[in-house]
């Protein structure tokens, strides 16, 4: 059986040079394709939908003989061509899983000028099923949410009543562990794979790769655990990136529909609000992760799903939960669900599997406590007036520093969370007074300033060499477990040796409005290891972000 290479590939997102004139008319696309006399120009102007219809009429799709199909493929492609606007939204759905930005972009725009509403395939979903972070990473969510951003919200739910936010919880445990689909959804009981399993990623393999034909040939396409590896950092990239892709949604997110359990005793639905499904990914990730796991990709999806929910409400969400039904264990007749906030959560996950908790994984999760903590201590602050323990005797000066600017009707509380913005020594000022928008981390600014450098690390490192470590000598675990305890981010290299450019409170170098953080514009220096230019995409945002402006 062949197998795929166990480096990952990469891309890179770069602003392009080019900018969209609406009177110079739409630039043409494939003037850019090299095809070298190859295919004929008319090829290029055949509608895709078309396209599509005359592959169902020949049986393109298929090497088997139409003959001994059990169906008539003629009268299949008739009935579809009776409906063009169900041709076209499959199409779109085609183009989605192909993960073909382009086409992509094409049917959107026609989608828009037809007025067609293709809500029923679930474009976000499709989009997040079939990740991929080596070639177009976020931008067929980009796409999506820029053109019908009023017709199709992120928060609605898919087909199988999953989130968009199951869906990349799914895609890392699909991709990195050995979690079984029964365990995210009682309703997959006996399944033995995912949906999207055709597609790494991080980009070792597609439906097109030798291994998975072979895997296909072979009678099964689950992917054997032997081709999987830890979350690395091109996937946590491509999932922080979707999140911060959608994070102009400005409706909350509905309760998670993966790990839903029910109570026997009284029957109350025991659903996962939001951050509570990232923590329990993490946990099964812990527990049945591949070698080497040490969840630093995790510790950025909980700290970026905080940045991109523009407060810490959604992170202080409380949840009827039952630990015991989660573990497996409903031997009990009486209620054993309890109200728990995510560090609360967090904390009682590893006191009920203390025993089976591998060891290589609890210095990251006792990270990720820690930052759930921080979290929710900032949150209490706000909303009681009552600052963490050891926090008020620190900074009494800033309630009498004459250089404050902000009206006297704003409270002592509010005061230190906006004044500590001018207090950071590398930070750049929030945007948020502006905006009026709570800084994701209130006054905390060492949450930030880990957010910043882990951002930092996911744009300028990759392991290139089998057996080299996953993450660089700037950041690991490790630091963040000392920094975290020593209340200091000076333990960080990133920031100790000022290799990274001003960002905000909030960890952001863009500020809020940004679409997500480039290296340009993190880094002070080019010390990125990621010049293996055959394992690497670039993908020119600017040639579509341009053109979606005009």
């Amino acid at each position: 059986m062949p197998e795929p290479t166990e480096l990952c590939r990469w891309s890179i997102h770069l602003i392009d040079n080019v900018i969209f004139d609406e009177s110079e008319g739409e630039p043409d696309f494939q003037e850019s394709v090299d095809i070298n006399g190859e295919w004929p120009s008319a090829m290029f102007n055949v509608p895709f939908e078309q396209k599509l219809q005359e592959s169902l009429e020949i049986n393109s799709f298929s090497t088997a003989d139409a003959a001994t199909i059990p169906v008539n493929t003629i009268d299949i492609a008739k009935a579809v061509q009776r409906s063009p606007e169900e041709l076209f939204k499959q199409s779109l759905a085609f183009a989605i899983i192909g993960r073909n930005v382009l086409l992509v972009e094409q049917l959107c725009r026609e989608a828009g000028s037809k007025k067609i509403d293709f809500t029923d395939i679930h474009p976000y979903h499709l989009a997040t099923t079939y990740l991929d972070g080596a070639t177009s990473c976020c931008q067929i969510l980009h796409l999506i949410r820029r053109f019908h951003c009023d017709k199709i919200r992120p928060n609605l739910l898919g087909p199988t009543g999953y989130t968009v936010l199951d869906n990349l919880m799914i895609a890392i445990l699909r991709n990195h562990s050995s979690t079984l689909p029964e365990t995210l959804d009682d309703n997959l009981r006996g399944a033995k794979r995912f949906g999207g399993e055709d597609v790494d990623i991080c980009g070792r393999w597609d439906a097109d790769s030798d291994c998975y034909q072979a895997l296909l040939n072979n009678g099964t396409g689950a992917i054997p655990l032997n081709l999987k590896h830890k979350f690395c950092h091109t996937s946590a990239q491509v999932v922080c990136h979707v999140m911060i892709a959608l994070q102009f949604n400005p409706y909350k997110c509905p309760p998670s529909g993966i790990f839903i359990k029910r109570c026997f005793t009284c029957g109350l639905k025991l659903q996962l609000p939001p951050m509570h499904t990232i923590v329990l990914t993490a946990f099964h990730l812990a527990q049945s992760g591949l070698r080497d796991e040490d969840l630093f990709g995790m510790i950025c999806c909980v700290l970026c799903f905080t940045v991109c929910s523009k407060s810490t409400e959604l992170e202080l969400d409380r949840a009827q939960i039952s630990i015991d039904l989660l573990l497996g264990d409903d031997s009990s007749s009486l209620c054993t669900h309890e109200s728990l906030t995510a560090a609360q959560f967090a904390k009682k996950l590893l006191a009920a599997s203390i025993d089976s908790f591998p060891t290589s994984a609890r210095p990251g999760w006792s990270v990720i406590c820690q930052i759930l903590q921080q979290i929710e201590d900032q949150y209490t602050w706000a909303m009681t007036g009552v600052p963490p323990a050891g926090y008020e005797d620190e900074h009494d000066e800033i309630e009498n520093d004459s250089d404050c600017d902000f009206d006297d009707e704003v409270d002592y509380r509010k005061a230190i969370w906006w004044k500590e913005s001018y207090l950071l020594p590398r930070a750049a000022l929030c945007e948020h007074i502006e905006f009026e928008i709570p800084r994701a981390f209130g006054s905390n600014r060492l949450l930030g300033e880990i957010w910043a450098a882990c951002q930092c690390e996911l744009l300028t490192y990759r392991r290139l060499r089998k057996g080299e470590p996953w993450t660089s000598k700037r950041i690991d675990v490790g630091i963040l477990a000392k920094c975290l305890e020593l209340e200091s981010a000076e333990e960080i290299p990133f920031i100790r040796e000022e290799l990274l450019n001003n960002y905000c409170a909030c960890g952001l170098f863009g500020g809020i409005g940004d679409e997500h953080c480039r290296r340009e514009n993190a880094c002070t220096e080019y010390f990125s290891n990621l010049d293996d230019w055959d394992r690497t995409t670039f993908l020119y945002d600017g040639l579509i972000f341009e053109r979606l402006a005009v």
